[in-house]
């Protein structure tokens, strides 16, 4: 999708954009300023170009409901959102501008694509207490497409999760999601129309993007399939083995229950060989 706005446009009579964030098939995320502060903010943009009206209102509902969801919560590993506005026809959310790099793009940075323990222990302590967050939510928030690309770290090493455009509710007696959605590699089986997602489903993709941080594998070229980390990166204790892969059970009954019982598990078979401290600094922007 082509963003919908250039530098120098002024959003709502306020927010002049200062430039491109990020652009993906669904939208924009731009970096700007308010003329009524010396705030910065990122302004998400929903793309227009539908051609299905049916389509276009679904996706202006669960846009909308993104930004409703978000400005409900107040967690420090959140970004905040602000307000949410319509103009020249097209959806817009002002949310806090977050300063990092996704796990993502550090991740293609690092030497052999993957992070140390140490790092990926801090990013791990960081998740469980964000998913704690949503899933201890009434009802329950899971986000359904948590990945390196929409974790992202501060210069101060705090973690902030980005994107809640496939985040939902979870439904009480519901057998199966609606439609499939996830990425692969990340996504667990039962967000293919084999079931409905829960919080098992987060520590699914959590096991991933761990597993991935510590190995340099990306899941995607090998949906579902995890080799022991240990076999890969030998200096890895063993321990790790069992955690994650447990986490990345097939069967959501067979995996970690809880996100905090995951996190628990992964943060004492990374001791002593590490401990959960902030990360250093990690440079600046924010993907979509």
């Amino acid at each position: 999708m082509a963003a919908g706005l250039k530098v120098g446009d002024v959003l709502c009579g306020r927010y002049p954009i200062e430039g491109i964030l990020g652009e993906g098939g669904m939208g924009a995320v731009y970096k700007a300023g308010d003329l009524s502060s010396k705030r910065k903010w990122a302004i998400k943009e929903m793309s227009d170009s539908f051609d299905n009206p049916q389509e276009k209102e679904e996706a202006i509902a669960s846009f909308k409901a993104e930004a409703d969801m978000l400005a409900e919560l107040d967690h420090p590993n959140l970004p905040r959102i602000t307000h949410c506005f319509s103009e020249r026809g097209r959806q817009y959310i002002v949310m806090d501008l977050v300063e990092g790099k996704t796990i993502e793009k550090l991740l293609k940075e690092a030497p052999e694509h993957r992070l140390s323990l140490q790092e990926t222990l801090n990013i791990a302590s960081q998740l469980t207490a964000v998913l704690s967050f949503l899933h201890s939510h009434h009802p329950p928030i899971i986000f359904r497409d948590l990945k390196p690309a929409n974790i992202m770290l501060t210069p101060r090493g705090v973690v902030k999760l980005i994107d809640f455009g496939i985040a939902r509710f979870f439904q009480q007696g519901k057998k199966s999601d609606t439609r499939a959605l996830g990425t692969p590699g990340y996504a667990a089986p039962e967000q293919y129309g084999k079931g409905q997602s829960d919080a098992r489903t987060d520590i699914y993709a959590m096991g991933a993007t761990l597993h991935e941080c510590l190995t340099g594998r990306d899941p995607g070229e090998a949906a579902f399939k995890f080799q022991p980390p240990s076999q890969i990166i030998p200096s890895l204790p063993q321990s790790l083995d069992f955690v994650l892969l447990k986490s990345l059970n097939i069967d959501p009954q067979r995996r970690w229950q809880t996100v905090e019982e995951f996190g628990q598990a992964f943060i004492k078979a990374c001791q002593p060989l590490a401990t959960p401290t902030l990360l250093g600094p990690l440079g600046e922007s924010q993907a979509l």
